[in-house]
C-alpha cells in the first residue's frame, strides 16, 4: 500500500481513513516526506484513492490524533507545540503555524464536548446498575470501547466485581457460550447488551497509558508547554505491544499481539490466526468493508529499514 516507508498509521474515528507518517530516508525522496492521509473505504467512481498529502514536514518526532469529525489532525512537534492540519488540502511547512495554548483549549474543549455527546447517547443504552459499575473505576479506562452497531462494548476490568444477572430480559436463540459474570482485574470482556452476556475475550495485561489528547489537553490547561516523560500513544488502538479492538463486523474483534494478529468471535471463540510474522505491532488496520486488514511490517529486514503498510487480503 505504501513504497516510501511508513510510521505512525492511526485510523480516523470513523475507520474511513488512516494517517502515517513518511519519513525522510533512502526510500523516500523530499517529494514523498511528510504527513499523508490514505482512504480506507470504496470511493464513487472518478474519485482517487491514491493517498494524499496534508503536509510535508517531516514526521520523525510528531504525533498526532484525529478530531472527532475524521474531518482534521491535531500534531503535536518534537518542541511540545502543536498544530492543526485539515485533511483535506496540504499545509506546506512553511504555512504551519502553532497554536497558542488558547486556541489548543478551545479546539481540544470543542473536541471533547463532540466526543462526550457521542458516547454519551451509546452509553445510556447500557442497564442503569451496569452504568454505576462502569463509573465507579472498576473498569480501567474512563470509557468503554463500543462495538459500530453499538449494541456490544469492550472493556478492561481494574478490579474484581460481579455483573449482576438479569439486567435485561432474555432473548430466545441468545448465545450459548459461557459467559463470565465475575470479572477479574486485568482481563477484557465483551458484554452484548442485547442478550445480556459478558464474554471474557483476553486474559492479560494490557499496561494503560495516558492518550495524546489527555496530554495535549494537559498541555493547553498550563501556561507552560515543557517536554513531558509520560509515553504517548500515536493510536487510539495502541497498548504497547498488545491492543485488543472493534473488527467493523461488530461480530469480530481484532487482537494484534507481537508477531501474529487473530481475528476472533466477540464471545471470544473461534480465532483465527490471520498473520504469522514480523510486523509493528499493535499496528493491524481493518478496512470499513472488512475485505482487508493492513499491517506495517518491514517483512523481517531489521529494525533500520522503514516499514511499508501491507493489505492482507481476507476470505
Amino acid at each position: 500500500m505504501t513504497f516510501a516507508g511508513a510510521q505512525n498509521p492511526v485510523l480516523s474515528d470513523d475507520g474511513t481513513k488512516v494517517a502515517f507518517g513518511v519519513p525522510l530516508s533512502d526510500k523516500a525522496s523530499s517529494d514523498k516526506v511528510g504527513i499523508w492521509v490514505m482512504d480506507l473505504g470504496d470511493l464513487p467512481i472518478g474519485f482517487s484513492k491514491d493517498p494524499r498529502r496534508a503536509t510535508n514536514a517531516d514526521p520523525t518526532g510528531l504525533s498526532w490524533a484525529w478530531s472527532p469529525d475524521s474531518r482534521g489532525l491535531l500534531v503535536r512537534g518534537s518542541n511540545q507545540s502543536y498544530y492543526l492540519l485539515e485533511v483535506g488540502s496540504e499545509t506546506p511547512l512553511t504555512s504551519l503555524t502553532p497554536l497558542t495554548s488558547p486556541t489548543l483549549a478551545k479546539t481540544l474543549s470543542g473536541w471533547a464536548e463532540e466526543s462526550d455527546k457521542k458516547y454519551k447517547d451509546k452509553f445510556n443504552e447500557i442497564p442503569k446498575k451496569l452504568q454505576e459499575i462502569l463509573t465507579s473505576n472498576r473498569v480501567r479506562s474512563k470509557r468503554v470501547a463500543f462495538s459500530p452497531d453499538k449494541k456490544k462494548f469492550l472493556f478492561t476490568a481494574s478490579s474484581d466485581f460481579e455483573i449482576p444477572s438479569d439486567l435485561t430480559s432474555p432473548l430466545p436463540g441468545s448465545s450459548t457460550q459461557k459467559e463470565e459474570r465475575l470479572v477479574k482485574k486485568g482481563n477484557t470482556y465483551v458484554y452484548d447488551l442485547k442478550e445480556d452476556k459478558n464474554f471474557l475475550v483476553y486474559s492479560g495485561s494490557l499496561p494503560e497509558t495516558k492518550s495524546f489528547l489527555e496530554e495535549a489537553s494537559a498541555a493547553a490547561s498550563t501556561k507552560s508547554q515543557a517536554p513531558s516523560n509520560k509515553q504517548t500513544l500515536n493510536t487510539k488502538y495502541q497498548i504497547l505491544n498488545t491492543s485488543v479492538h472493534w473488527f467493523p463486523t461488530s461480530n469480530h474483534l481484532i487482537l494484534a499481539e507481537a508477531n501474529k494478529v487473530t481475528i476472533v468471535d466477540y464471545d471470544g471463540t473461534n480465532p483465527q490466526l490471520v498473520w504469522n510474522g514480523p510486523y509493528e505491532a499493535p499496528y493491524a488496520i481493518p478496512s470499513p468493508n472488512t475485505s482487508r486488514l493492513l499491517i506495517l511490517t518491514n517483512l523481517g529486514a531489521g529494525e533500520e529499514v522503514v516499514g511499508n503498510l501491507y493489505a492482507l487480503s481476507l476470505k
